[in-house]
């Protein structure tokens, strides 16, 4: 199979972005926007348990199309901790909005959450 490189326009109507993107030659190849959110929020039970409740989800977030990079705690304050995510825009509004009992449980505070969303073009 061959394979080129075309300009192909994708209509982002938030964002109004055109990739490049690899496609196999005559067919188009889906053209998807992923957005990185790292998220800071505060806990009330140990980063411990909460980690396992956050690894125990994998399934759920890899079925919703969440790929998970990195969760920790701040140095600092064992109360703060920090997940990094990437997904489709969109889909991670939805999975906090669709699981917030579950995210809620494990000792995450929801309205302490801070949510900032990177590209990684411009």
């Amino acid at each position: 199979m061959r394979v080129e490189t075309r300009r192909v326009g994708c209509s982002w109507r938030e964002h109004g972005i055109q990739r490049t993107v690899v496609i196999p030659s005559g067919r188009p190849f889906p053209c998807l926007l992923v957005e990185t959110h790292v998220l800071t929020f505060r806990i009330t039970t140990p980063f411990d348990e909460w980690a396992k409740t956050y690894d125990g989800s994998a399934d759920l977030q890899k079925a919703a199309g969440i790929t998970s990079l990195y969760r920790g705690v701040s140095k600092d304050d064992p109360s703060r901790c920090c997940a990094v995510m990437q997904a489709e825009a969109g889909v991670m509004e939805r999975f906090i909005a669709d699981n917030a009992e579950l995210i809620a449980s494990s000792g995450h505070v929801l309205e302490s959450t801070t949510a900032q969303v990177f590209l990684d073009h411009a």
